[in-house]
């Protein structure tokens, strides 16, 4: 009962801290300097998290998928994740319109990870991931 109660607080806190990551790069992005916002929201995940979001851009889908078991992601998490790269690309898409595009494929990507590790199918997923998509297919 313990250990149940100590993971289902690790997991409440990660949201808590992705939720905050999110929500201070969105803050820092609507200051006008996305380059900045995205370094420093990287920083962020490096010293809170313990991953550099910046290294998921370049895993295939077996990486990812071990990525979201290894870590213990749920369903908020990879939203969360998956949003902040669907941000990070749109904030970067008229600086860097290669790199926006990366940070789109990687936050679908990380969602179809996810599903495939879990076998499930959650509506805000899809729909998020049907967002990243449209922006893919925006692009070309």
């Amino acid at each position: 009962m313990q250990q149940r109660d100590y993971l289902k607080d690790q997991i409440d806190q990660m949201a808590k801290v992705l939720a905050t990551l999110l929500a201070n790069f969105l803050g820092l992005k609507s200051s006008g300097n996305a380059t900045q916002a995205v370094s420093v929201a990287t920083e962020q995940f490096t010293e809170l998290l313990h991953w550099n979001p910046d290294q998921l851009l370049s895993m295939s889908s077996e990486e990812l998928q071990s990525f979201v078991a290894s870590n213990g992601l749920q369903e908020e998490h990879v939203a969360l994740i998956g949003r902040y790269y669907k941000e990070v690309g749109a904030a970067l898409w008229n600086e860097d319109e290669p790199k926006a595009t990366q940070y789109f494929s990687t936050g679908r990507n990380i969602i179809s990870a996810f599903e495939q590790t879990s076998q499930t199918t959650s509506l805000s997923l899809t729909l998020l991931a049907g967002e990243l998509e449209q922006l893919l297919k925006s692009d070309t």
